[in-house]
């Protein structure tokens, strides 16, 4: 493939990933600090919940005016807010690359998740495979 076709592959991906997103705001994450709602809880400005206190639990975390009222530890809980890593799993073999038709298609894929996974606020994590071996690269500025 050309660079002119990389190109064209990248301008329809970014049409396409500006139409069809990601469904990362729909699922509960874990991961990063970040803006997206996790599953347990965190450290955010946002209050969640109380619980009882377990031997263990940090005590910045109690809350004092709770325990001036009743006599017992509680916990004040936040919510947690986590930023998803989506790993980009390439296959780099000769195969996926012998037919322009092929590699054309590879390639719009990779750029249509790469560029919704962006737009979704995450950075995806590329990883080519080719047998046996595995290398991590950085994302390009696409």
């Amino acid at each position: 493939m050309t660079r002119d076709d990389l190109q064209a592959c990248h301008g329809r991906a970014l049409a396409t990933a500006g139409r069809l997103r990601l469904p990362l705001r729909s699922r509960v994450w874990k991961g990063q600090a970040g803006e997206f709602t996790g599953t347990g809880t965190g450290s955010s400005l946002d209050f969640q919940d109380h619980r009882n206190y377990l031997p263990g639990d940090d005590p910045r975390h109690i809350n004092w005016q709770a325990y001036a009222r009743t006599g017992n530890y509680s916990m004040k809980l936040f919510r947690e807010e986590v930023r998803p890593v989506i790993d980009l799993l390439i296959d780099a073999s000769e195969s996926m690359w012998c037919e322009p038709a092929k590699a054309k298609r590879a390639a719009e894929l990779v750029y249509l998740i790469a560029e919704s996974a962006r737009l979704a606020g995450t950075n995806p994590a590329i990883h080519l495979l080719r047998g046996d071996a595995t290398a991590a690269v950085d994302a390009p500025e696409l």
